[in-house]
């Protein structure tokens, strides 16, 4: 082969080489799953979740090209997804109305743990009342069974209301179209405060009716047939929502960018607010309860709107474990964490071995001292009565007048010397005072010192 090839020859090798070892560089990119999502409304910040994990690539990363369709005040989402229109839709707490009717929905998380829906009514002489609105046309949105919960919790009969079609706006209120309107209290309360126009708010949950707001859900049988990509929608919808509520003003921005500037800057701000508010920052985007909602069902019940309360088996989503159908497997690390447990063990048991040993060993030692002081306070007993009978030789004494004997203790008379030297360490030695030489040998006083100092000399 010509050198002038080798070159060329090498660069031919080097990209085979490189084509298997990266075989996945070169295997085309697998396609995503297309979904739709429908809303019940209009683009804004109600939404922000759904926006933010598609604009975000949490969607793609899930393996899903998802069309975001927005809704109005005529759209009945339960009906898109039901028809095949949608595969998931935003709906209500009135969902469970459809699932008990025999509509096979299944919700998958919730978003509002409060519903946000209220009823507005125009403030012009006097404080409105629901009964007001008796003979009155009232404004009523699709599924709204709180508001219609309200009315019955009120005593307010609904066959002396006259429900006509919600135009979607505030129009209603503002040009006396209706008597009321329902109204989310995150988005139509900004507008009647921006045209100055006076109302008043009915909350159901001031009649004691709390539902779940906004939520998502989708067919039963596409979460049979296709479990995984209901499970991936739903995980990247939480995440999504998880990113709107901590960066809003991203999310803001992102709406009024490519959304809708339907709605201004400052009005979206006032619904990120308020939204944040019904979500609460007790639970995580997506959180529902069981319970929560068979307290649903039985004041659906209870007020009517159900024959019988429905089994919630099949209506609510259960995330199945990530290990089901696998073997189970001991972790990798579960050996070194019990070795390292059993020499913690051992440690423990040594040192407590170790410690007792030390006890008994003090115990012995606190032993030999007590009989050590026992044995020191008998001779402290002792050395207290010798003590006793010395002091008693500095006491009055019984002695003869006569011999100069001592009567001891006993009734027995000694020798004075004697008894002295018995008690106590002196010795005795005689010699003959002045007075007794000069009166028994006629001795004058300097003989007696001289005999005094002989008789020293001799002793000694």
């Amino acid at each position: 082969m010509p050198l002038m090839f080798l070159p060329r020859a090498a660069c031919l090798v080097f990209f085979a080489l490189m084509l298997a070892w990266f075989p996945r560089a070169s295997a085309a990119a697998p396609a995503l799953t297309k979904v739709t999502l429908q809303l019940k409304w209009k683009h804004q910040f109600q939404f922000a979740g759904y926006y933010m994990a598609l604009e975000k690539g949490l969607y793609k990363e899930a393996g899903l090209e998802v069309t975001i369709v927005p809704g109005g005040p005529t759209v009945d989402v339960v009906k898109q997804v039901l028809e095949k229109k949608a595969d998931f839709g935003v709906g209500t707490s009135a969902l469970l109305l459809d699932f008990a009717a025999g509509k096979p929905v299944v919700v998958l998380g919730v978003v509002y743990q409060h519903s946000p829906l209220v009823l507005l009514m125009s403030t012009k002489h006097h404080i409105p009342k629901l009964r007001d609105l008796l003979g009155k046309a009232v404004m009523i949105e699709p599924h709204s069974a709180d508001i219609l919960a309200m009315f019955k919790m009120a005593g307010v009969p609904m066959d002396r209301i006259r429900i006509i079609p919600h135009s979607g706006t505030v129009d209603g209120l503002l040009q006396q179209k209706a008597g009321a309107i329902t109204a989310y209290i995150t988005d139509e309360p900004f507008l009647l405060d921006q045209a100055k126009h006076p109302y008043t708010t009915f909350s159901p949950r001031t009649y004691g009716v709390d539902f779940y707001g906004d939520n998502f859900f989708t067919r039963k049988d596409l979460l049979t047939h296709r479990p995984a990509v209901v499970a991936s929608f739903r995980k990247a919808t939480i995440e999504g929502w998880k990113l709107a509520i901590s960066d809003p003003e991203s999310a803001i921005r992102l709406i009024y960018d490519k959304y809708s500037k339907r709605k201004t800057i400052a009005h979206l701000r006032f619904e990120a607010r308020r939204t944040k508010n019904l979500m609460t920052d007790l639970v995580t985007p997506g959180h529902m309860h069981r319970r929560r909602w068979e307290y649903i069902a039985e004041s659906y019940f209870e007020m009517g709107f159900l024959q019988r309360k429905p089994d919630l088996n099949g209506f609510l989503y259960v995330e199945e474990p990530k290990a089901v159908g696998r073997p189970f497997k001991l972790p990798r690390w579960l050996w070194p964490a019990l070795g390292v447990a059993f020499l913690l063990l051992l440690g423990t048991s040594l040192i407590s071995l170790y410690l007792k040993r030390l006890n008994l060993s003090l115990n012995v030692e606190i032993g030999k001292r007590r009989e050590a002081e026992v044995e020191l306070k008998a001779s402290n007993v002792s050395l207290t009565q010798a003590l006793n009978e010395i002091k008693t030789l500095k006491g009055i004494l019984p002695i003869c007048m006569h011999c100069n004997k001592i009567r001891e203790e006993g009734g027995e008379w000694q020798q004075l010397e004697q008894y002295i030297s018995s008690r106590s360490e002196a010795e005795f030695s005689h010699g003959i005072c002045a007075e007794c030489a000069k009166k028994h040998y006629d001795f004058d006083e300097n003989s007696s010192r001289v005999f005094q100092t002989e008789s020293r000399r001799e002793e000694s």
